[in-house]
C-alpha cells in the first residue's frame, strides 16, 4: 500500500481531496496548461509517457494528494541504494535496506523510456524544460495554491531538480507568474497557459454563412484525422480538447 507521515500543520495546507472537488477540478487544469505549453514547445516529456497514474488523475489523484504542496518535504524509509525495481518485487532486506531520512536523497525512481535520462544530461535547455523535473511540480503547485504554492528560496527543489537554479531566479521575480514570464521570454506569440477564459481568442463573424457558402472559389477545407490509443480515450480527448484551445488562439 501507499503510506506517508505528515505532521497537522502540513495537511491543512491542502485543499480537500473529496471527488468532484477543487483539489480534482484544479488538478486537471494543471494538466491541461501543460498541454498547452507542450504544444507551444515550452515544455517536455522526455522522461515519461502521457499516463494518468504519472499525472496523477483518476483514481491516482489520491495517491498524489500528500505531496501537492510545494512546502512537501520528502523522507525516506530506504537507503539511497534500494531501488524501485527491489521494492515492487519484494527484494528489501529488513535487516539492513531500512534507514530513516529526511530530503530527497533518491535520484530517480523510474527511468519510463530507455536513454531519455541520457538525452537530458546532454541538454541543459531540455532539463529546464522537462515537466516530470521540476516544471511540472511549479505548474501544479502555481495551479492548485496560486502564491501559496510558491516554493521558498531556501526549498530543497532547487538544489535537487536539474534546471533548480535557472527556476529559483524566475519563481524569485516573479513568483507564481514565473511559467507565464518563462513563456514570454521565449515566444514572441505569447499566449498564457494560466489566465483560463480570459485568453483574447480570435472572432469570426459567421452571420454571412450563406454567401461564403456561395463563394465561387475554392472553399477552404480542414481535414483532422483523430486516434485514439486503446483504452486511453479519455486522456486523447483531453489533449484534444488542448489542441484547440490553442489553434483558437492563433498560436
Amino acid at each position: 500500500g501507499n503510506m506517508w507521515t505528515a505532521k497537522c500543520s502540513y495537511i491543512q495546507k491542502l485543499l480537500s481531496p473529496e471527488k468532484g472537488g477543487l483539489y480534482e477540478k484544479l488538478k486537471r487544469e494543471s494538466i491541461v496548461k501543460f498541454f498547452k505549453l507542450r504544444l507551444w514547445g515550452q515544455l517536455n516529456s522526455t522522461l515519461m509517457e502521457d499516463r494518468v497514474d504519472y499525472f496523477g488523475l483518476g483514481r491516482y489523484q489520491l495517491e498524489h494528494w500528500i505531496g501537492s504542496h510545494a512546502s512537501v518535504q520528502p523522507c525516506e524509509l530506504h537507503k539511497k541504494n534500494v531501488t524501485f525495481e527491489t521494492m515492487i518485487l519484494g527484494m528489501v532486506n529488513s535487516a539492513y535496506d531500512y534507514e530513516w531520512s529526511m530530503g530527497a536523497p533518491r535520484e530517480e525512481v523510474i527511468s519510463e523510456i530507455p536513454n531519455a535520462r541520457q538525452k537530458l544530461e546532454e541538454n541543459e535547455d531540455a532539463q529546464f524544460r522537462e515537466y516530470f523535473y521540476l516544471p511540472g511540480n511549479l505548474i501544479k503547485w502555481f495551479s492548485l495554491y496560486g502564491k501559496d504554492g510558491v516554493p521558498s528560496q531556501n526549498s530543497w527543489v532547487w538544489n535537487f531538480f536539474p534546471g533548480g537554479h535557472k527556476w529559483r531566479n524566475l519563481v524569485r521575480d516573479y513568483g507564481e507568474n514565473a511559467l507565464d514570464e518563462m513563456v514570454k521570454q521565449s515566444s514572441p506569440g505569447y499566449h498564457s497557459a494560466f489566465t483560463e477564459g480570459k485568453e483574447k481568442n480570435n472572432n469570426y463573424d459567421f452571420d454571412q454563412d450563406v454567401e461564403i457558402l456561395s463563394d465561387p472559389n475554392d472553399p477552404v477545407v480542414v481535414f483532422y484525422q483523430i486516434s485514439f490509443p486503446e483504452g486511453r480515450k479519455k486522456e486523447a480527448i483531453l489533449t484534444l480538447k488542448a489542441q484547440l484551445d490553442v489553434l483558437s488562439l492563433g498560436q
